[in-house]
């Protein structure tokens, strides 16, 4: 990055890439009429280039109008607005990211950041991307609950991070929204400017002859050179929170899809949690039949109506996210397995934006852990790493995923060909196939149905004021006040 954007006048050690703004020397057209600005914690929206004002505009304006983007059980997009529809779910959280002033730098004949002289381009564009970050990250504080110590807040901040990067670079998978569209337009007129001062800087060299117009090399070199002040804008809403990060995050060397999937997990395992818990409250009544997991919870019986309807809404929900992970994991072991069969350097030309760069990810996961032969090549040791399925990934990336119960997204033991019981799947949940059943009561089972009352069973005494000693009525007699663990 150096090589195309450093001053070269210093040493080595001390080369700074001229992509690197400095929030000093912005200039604001449409906020403030004096920048005196000295910290990133003091931008606000009057530090601005939005085309609709510091009083109309803002970063979170027409956004999540409606507070859903961290509601449990909220659904996630594909089709036609997400560029790989059939394998790529879209978080709500970055349906409504605070990026509306981006949008906006240029509106149709406004665009005031374009009349900002060469010199100063790039240290305002990084003042409304210094603004965007920071008020993506005070929304997701002031918004997500259940917050698990403050841990769930940290990864929406480190995923809005990482989508930033993905937005800056050009290839962020929402592309076909409206919103999304207009600002990559906006983000290439602009970089076009950002490369001609550049090169007044560099004397008319341009190190980024071939870019194209879409200025994706000089893209991926300015978020490298500004990516920590951006997470040094989203720290600012911490205050007397710690999100333990030594550092910058890693996330935006991610793929965007493969962060999508553990934040996928994440959301599912939210509401499943919930889900399961209204299981155990509606069928507490019919558990209890019996002992035997709600084995005699018959249909006639009240109870056994109240689980059954927690049931069928349980089964109704999972239905969904499971079609979802279907479809995720189909994907993943096709990009897997094309990677463990390409050679390096190996180039795709597939249309999907990010199936090269996911491909390469996991070229060099593969060579990490030494699993480059594909399951279908059989070996006499083969190599058995975390990433080799979706599941293993979740489960690294995100080893307490949320789950309630069934916490695993395995649905074979170990990966092999023994059903998993903690399959986080599994419908109804283990142990809860009785109850949910709801069975109308069955002939062999009904109290009486060969024997009337007032004949005694052959395996019975005759009563005697109470069951007979041995009796299965007994056996529940003695049973009767002592809990099950």
């Amino acid at each position: 990055m150096l090589e195309r954007s450093g001053d070269k006048s210093g040493k080595d050690s001390e080369k700074v890439s001229l992509l690197k703004g400095d929030i000093k020397k912005a200039e604001f057209k449409n906020g403030v009429k004096e920048n005196t600005l000295n910290d990133v914690c003091d931008i606000n929206k009057e530090h601005t280039n939005d085309s609709r004002g510091s009083n109309k505009g803002g970063p979170c304006k027409g956004k999540d109008n409606s507070k859903i983007r961290f509601n449990i059980g909220e659904n996630w997009k594909t089709g036609d607005n997400v560029s790989t529809k059939e394998y790529v779910f879209l978080p709500p959280r970055r349906e409504h990211m605070c990026t509306s002033n981006l949008e906006y730098l240029i509106n149709g004949g406004h665009g005031a950041i374009l009349n900002i002289e060469n010199t100063k381009i790039n240290h305002s564009f990084l003042g409304d991307v210094l603004l965007a970050a920071k008020m993506e990250a005070e929304d997701i504080k002031s918004k997500v609950t259940n917050n698990d110590n403050g841990s769930a807040i940290c990864r929406a901040m480190k995923y809005s991070f990482a989508d930033i990067g993905d937005i800056i670079r050009g290839r962020d998978l929402w592309e076909k929204n409206g919103d999304a569209k207009r600002l990559q337009e906006n983000l290439k007129k602009i970089f076009g400017h950002i490369n001609e001062s550049l090169k007044k800087t560099l004397n008319g060299n341009d190190k980024y002859t071939g870019d194209g117009t879409d200025y994706k090399q000089l893209r991926k070199d300015w978020w490298e050179a500004n990516r920590n002040q951006v997470w040094n804008a989203m720290k600012c809403s911490l205050k007397d929170m710690s999100c333990d990060v030594r550092g910058v995050p890693l996330d935006d060397y991610i793929p965007q899809g493969l962060r999508w999937m553990t934040e996928w997990a994440e959301w599912y395992c939210k509401e499943q949690s919930l889900l399961y818990g209204e299981l155990v409250t509606n069928c507490a009544g019919c558990m209890n039949k019996n002992k035997d997991g709600g084995k005699e919870c018959w249909k006639t019986d009240g109870k056994c109506e109240k689980c059954k309807a927690a049931c069928k809404k349980y089964t109704t929900e999972i239905q969904k996210w499971e079609n979802q992970w279907n479809k995720i994991k189909e994907k993943y072991e096709e990009l897997y397995e094309q990677a463990q069969r390409s050679s390096p350097g190996t180039g795709f030309n597939d249309g999907r934006p990010d199936y090269q760069q996911v491909v390469y990810f996991f070229k060099e996961l593969q060579e990490a852990t030494g699993d480059t032969k594909p399951a279908t090549i059989v070996t006499s040791n083969p190599t058995i790493t975390p990433y080799s399925t979706p599941a293993g990934y979740i489960h690294q990336e995100l080893p307490n995923v949320g789950c309630n119960t069934q916490t695993e997204f395995c649905d074979k033991k170990n990966g092999v060909a023994e059903e998993n019981i903690n399959y986080t799947f599994k419908n109804p949940p283990k142990e809860y196939d009785e109850a949910c059943a709801c069975r109308p009561p069955q002939p062999a089972e009904e109290v009486g149905a060969d024997h009337p009352d007032d004949e005694p069973r052959p395996d019975e005494s005759p009563r005697a004021g109470g069951p007979a000693t041995g009796s299965k009525d007994a056996e529940n007699d003695d049973s009767s006040d002592v809990e099950e663990d």
